[in-house]
């Protein structure tokens, strides 16, 4: 039996720490989902976690520790407030099966990713500061991409890096499966009972095919795999394997010739010159300078007019020379992309009532998608084996009842905005339109100075919070979503502090400037009641 669950956000700016703690009449279980932040404050993540460890983790284990995906603004906690987190005592840690060491399509994933950030680095540092600034690399927004990804951020740890020989999880994750006493990593389609009067079913991380899937556009779906990876990004893969130009002739993918030095050593002509020639500013001698270090760099005596004609004038609308770079960004954007698709996906079901609490990580489009293809195909083809299907006990004594990712969207009553209301992690369609219940409630863990910080001007993104406000004309929803921001903890006025959802109560405590140590933190409780009498 379950006495009440209260739903605790803990406001660490950009950024997720959820505190769930659920009350039995005979003990408390609690389980805590991502605990990080964008942007460093480490001081401020430290006194969270000394406000998780004063109020009752240092007195019994953290039952549940669940990591949804790698990004900076989920595990980056873990790593600041490292002496407090030490300190605690971990039931299970759970992960998603992304991060399984010894399961075949996980290594392939991270041997995918690694490879990937490696390219990006190369393809950042191959270039002098000013060639960096003419293709935009310089940008912030590209920055804040590349560090999302290959950790340039100063506020990260080296040795956080993962082990790109290997293809190893994040240390961070090492860390923690060492401290945990049970490591779990869970497949889509999996169910966990072991919480009294809790159901929990994994929706995420979906298979590959749907991590890779890109959003919805007016001209069908976009997907982008290794292949395309491999073939755009051959010379700098190229690069990033080479540790000097002459080793990187000797593995070019083209005859030596044809090769335009680009990888640029300390103090070498190819570094004072390279500038000049990029930018259309060299003169004949400087040209030939540059010609004669290239064929001794190579080991070739004979003239070549591979130079000259790559830098005449006539020739200028057919050189690339950095051109392929400009997709940098693009690339840094879809493995961002990806790395949301590989969150765990839990709902939460409260078996006394069926209501559902939906955490959703940062999963983006193709997660969505593969419940709804899911559903597609089993309408199609009565053969079809649904992937996202559970046979739960019902209400009435041997009877059982069919849960898909469709009723738990209908019984969904608290919601986990996903990437901190981006537009593209909750779904119209297959998201929010399903999320039919008029009770329904969310809680958006964002900062949207810190989003600006970082010129991602459209997080908290306003057709979200407008879809959440009013009453869809095209939804079965007869009432707004009500929602709060972790940047402005301020009530609606739609929103009593106690209200009822389908058949439970509700009660919302708001704690701002709370005091810890010689800092403060500020946290919403969202406390769900079920009644005694209730069935599913």
């Amino acid at each position: 039996m379950l006495n009440d669950v209260t739903i605790r956000m803990y406001c660490t700016g950009f950024g997720d720490c959820f505190l769930l703690t659920f009350r039995h009449p005979d003990k408390t279980t609690r389980m805590l989902i991502d605990f990080g932040v964008r942007g460093g404050q480490a001081e401020h993540m430290q006194a969270i976690a000394r406000h998780l460890h004063e109020d009752g983790l240092d007195r019994q284990p953290l039952d549940y520790l669940v990591i949804t995906h790698e990004h900076e603004d989920h595990i980056s906690g873990f790593r600041q407030a490292k002496d407090i987190i030490d300190q605690l005592s971990i039931r299970e840690l759970w992960l998603g099966w992304t991060e399984r060491p010894d399961y075949d399509p996980a290594k392939d994933w991270r041997q995918y990713k690694d490879q990937t950030r490696a390219t990006l680095q190369a393809a950042f540092q191959l270039l002098p500061p000013e060639q960096r600034e003419e293709l935009g690399l310089n940008s912030q927004g590209t920055r804040n991409l590349l560090s999302e990804l290959f950790r340039f951020e100063r506020d990260v740890d080296a040795t956080d890096e993962p082990d790109q020989r290997k293809h190893h999880a994040n240390p961070i994750y090492d860390r923690l499966i060492g401290q945990a006493e049970k490591t779990r990593y869970f497949m889509p389609g999996e169910f966990c009972s072991d919480i009294p009067g809790v159901r929990i079913y994994v929706l995420g991380p979906p298979p590959i095919e749907y991590i890779r899937r890109g959003e919805s556009h007016v001209h069908g779906e976009l997907y982008i795999g290794a292949d395309y990876i491999a073939d755009t990004y051959s010379f700098g893969r190229a690069f990033d394997s080479a540790t000097t130009f002459a080793e990187y002739v000797s593995k070019a993918p083209f005859d030596q010739e044809y090769i335009v030095p680009v990888r640029l050593e300390p103090g070498s002509d190819y570094q004072r010159l390279s500038p000049k020639l990029f930018n259309g500013n060299s003169n004949s001698y400087e040209r030939s300078l540059l010609e004669r270090r290239f064929q001794q760099m190579k080991g070739g005596g004979r003239d070549s007019s591979v130079l000259h004609q790559y830098f005449d004038d006539e020739n200028d609308w057919r050189r690339i020379d950095t051109d392929w770079r400009n997709s940098a960004e693009s690339l840094a954007l879809k493995l961002n992309q990806y790395t949301n698709n590989t969150s765990l996906v839990l709902a939460i079901e409260l078996i006394e009532t069926g209501e559902v609490l939906f955490f959703p990580g940062d999963a983006q489009y193709g997660v969505w998608s593969a419940w709804d293809d899911d559903f597609t195909n089993a309408s199609n083809n009565p053969q079809y084996k649904r992937q996202f299907v559970w046979r739960v006990p019902g209400n009435k004594k041997g009877k059982k009842r069919t849960v898909t990712p469709e009723t738990l969207l209908e019984k969904t009553v608290f919601y986990k905005v996903g990437h901190h209301g981006s537009h593209n992690a909750t779904p119209k369609r297959t998201g929010l339109q399903k999320m039919t219940s008029p009770k329904l409630c969310a809680l958006i863990p964002v900062d949207a100075q810190t989003a600006r910080r970082y010129r991602w001007n459209d997080i908290p993104y306003q057709n979200l919070l407008d879809a959440f406000a009013n009453i869809p004309t095209d939804s079965r929803r007869q009432a707004p979503v009500r929602f709060l921001r972790a940047d402005d903890l301020t009530l609606p006025q739609n929103w009593p502090e106690e209200d009822e959802l389908i058949k439970s109560k509700l009660k919302v405590s708001l704690q701002v400037d709370v005091p810890v140590d010689d800092r403060t933190i500020n946290y919403v409780d969202l406390t769900i009641t079920p009644p005694r009498d209730a069935s599913a």
